[in-house]
């Protein structure tokens, strides 16, 4: 699902009627989340519709809220339980060491560990628990005239922060969503939340045209009943939702495929005889679907990243009878835009830092799918990486700096979800052990393209029967990588090269003996195996492209 945000203008007569209409989902949202756990899905949605001014539809719109809340509270409250049992797991190791240095790493983790578990007790905070805690304070100050009219300020952001916008579920055969008339050629709609009003909502011109021909499209399916529009409505702005696939035109074609499992119901076949035909119907369509993604693309072909604070490397390559061509490579260096600013450096600089990082990065994306576009790539592969805040180190500040604060990983994911629907391209991700190793090893360019090629040779093999999961071990060609990396590699090295049985038995040889195996531009320059180019296509000073082939 994709979402995109308008500024709106609507007639002053009608502000507060929406006013008072967020404040009722809003009241109605608390009220039901609180419930969440207590009550079941249909005795929950029951409650809200007696006990609030909300109709059937617009009581699910808060119940889909409330779930999607629920379901990001207990994912926060997960990971920080991994994230205790890790610290935990720390302080015990530290425990015997008497190093001042190690006392004061474990009472900063104890410190850590007390505030997470203070998270964990706490519930969720609606108006943000920043204003919340301003509010506190400041409430202590009752006869300070300063700081009165700031409790008040602080208490009306609360208040506004609190308001949930009107959330409307869309409906593909009530024309996207029964409550709104769709009018994007006239940059406008209508508003309709009972029969009785009709209020116009008129967008604005400079929003619109940002995504004017995708919402021309989305007028034309919603006048055919094929697609649903979610709305989020408040007095300054809408958030129109859809699905990116539909729209797109590569979305399994649901309404005929419902047609085909009706049919079989129908037939009142033994339940086992009628799950075996239900489930051939679904890849049936899948299969269509895959088909159609495919039309004018090479199958065989797949785009490939792997990535790190400072770099995004991809691959192109083709999978021609289980031997892997190598099409097109290149990546990207962002190293100068994650340099780290001054101590004395302000909020707002340091805000227009992160804001610039992240146009930066939307700009790369934006430019490798324009490469898969023009390669006719059919599949995209990526690593199945669940990033867990356990795998950050506490004593590593630069390292925990450029993980959490400058990597946007959650940005790229979005941006790649967003891209592969739209261009129809095939999503398949990929065990990522040992991807940089064996990468390193087994090609000559660069640490991030060598470990993109790896994941591509994975994933485009991924539903291959019979497939071996690594590539061929030849300990000749491991040799002469590492003696090329390594100037001072000595016969014991060799040795324990040859006597490791596998890539895994290897990787932790190597590491033992503290080996280089990682590509740098460096190295290639003094190789001068392979030839690159730096290219100007980016148009941002501040991102290195750099290209071999």
């Amino acid at each position: 699902m994709i979402a995109r945000k308008i500024n709106i203008t609507i007639d002053n007569n009608y502000k507060q009627f929406i006013s008072n209409k967020r404040n009722e989902f809003s009241y109605a949202f608390r009220k039901g989340y609180k419930k969440y756990i207590s009550l079941s899905i249909i005795e929950l949605e029951k409650y809200i519709k007696q006990n609030f001014d909300l109709n059937d539809i617009e009581s699910r719109g808060v119940l889909s809220k409330i779930k999607s809340q629920f379901d990001l509270t207990i994912k926060n409250k997960d990971g920080k339980c991994d994230r205790i049992i890790d610290i935990t797991k720390q302080i015990n190791e530290l425990k015997p060491l008497k190093d001042k240095y190690k006392i004061r790493d474990k009472f900063k983790l104890t410190k850590k560990l007390g505030k997470i578990d203070k998270f964990l007790s706490h519930d969720v905070v609606f108006g943000t628990k920043y204003l919340l805690q301003k509010i506190s304070y400041l409430s202590n100050y009752k006869h300070d005239k300063e700081k009165i009219d700031l409790l008040k300020k602080y208490k009306q952001q609360y208040q506004e922060h609190r308001k949930q916008e009107i959330y409307l579920l869309g409906e593909a055969n009530q024309k996207g969503n029964r409550f709104f008339d769709f009018d994007f050629n006239n940059k406008q709609l209508i508003y309709k939340p009972d029969s009785k009003t009709k209020i116009l909502i008129k967008l604005n011109l400079n929003d619109v045209s940002k995504y004017y021909n995708e919402l021309l499209k989305l007028q034309k399916m919603t006048d055919n009943k094929d697609i649903s529009v979610t709305i989020g409505l408040t007095e300054n702005h809408i958030n129109v939702i859809f699905d990116e696939e539909i729209l797109s035109g590569y979305s399994v074609d649901v309404k005929e495929r419902k047609k085909d499992v009706q049919t079989i119901k129908n037939k009142k076949l033994d339940k086992e005889t009628e799950t075996i035909e239900i489930k051939e119907i679904y890849q049936k369509y899948y299969k269509e679907q895959e088909n159609h993604m495919m039309m004018d693309k090479f199958s065989n072909r797949i785009l490939s990243f792997d990535s790190n604070p400072n770099y995004i490397g991809y691959s192109i390559v083709d999978n021609c009878d289980s031997i892997i061509k190598i099409i097109h490579t290149g990546y990207y260096d962002l190293s100068k835009i994650n340099e780290k600013l001054p101590n004395n450096a302000t909020k707002k600089q340091r805000k227009h830092a992160n804001y610039k990082r992240k146009h930066e990065i939307c700009h790369i994306w934006k430019d490798i799918f324009a490469i898969a576009f023009h390669y006719k790539v059919g599949n995209f592969g990526m690593e199945d990486l669940n990033f867990k805040s356990k795998e950050i180190k506490d004593n590593n500040k630069e390292f925990n700096r450029q993980t959490k604060n400058i990597w946007h990983r959650n940005l790229s994911e979005q941006l790649i979800n967003k891209y592969t629907k739209t261009l129809g391209i095939k999503k398949i991700e990929c065990n990522p052990i040992y991807t940089s190793f064996i990468g390193n090893l087994n090609y000559n360019f660069v640490d991030p393209i060598n470990s993109s090629i790896e994941i591509g040779r994975r994933s485009i093999n991924k539903y291959t029967k019979n497939k071996v999961f690594y590539p061929n071990f030849h300990t000749e060609t491991i040799i002469h990588t590492m003696s090329r990396l390594n100037d001072n590699i000595k016969p014991r090295d060799v040795e324990i090269i040859k006597g490791s049985e596998n890539w895994k038995v290897l990787y932790k040889n190597i590491k033992k003996s503290g080996l280089r195996y990682r590509m740098s531009l460096k190295d290639i320059e003094l190789l001068g195996d392979v030839k690159y180019h730096k290219s100007n296509k980016l148009l941002h000073r501040n991102v290195k492209k750099i290209m071999f082939n």
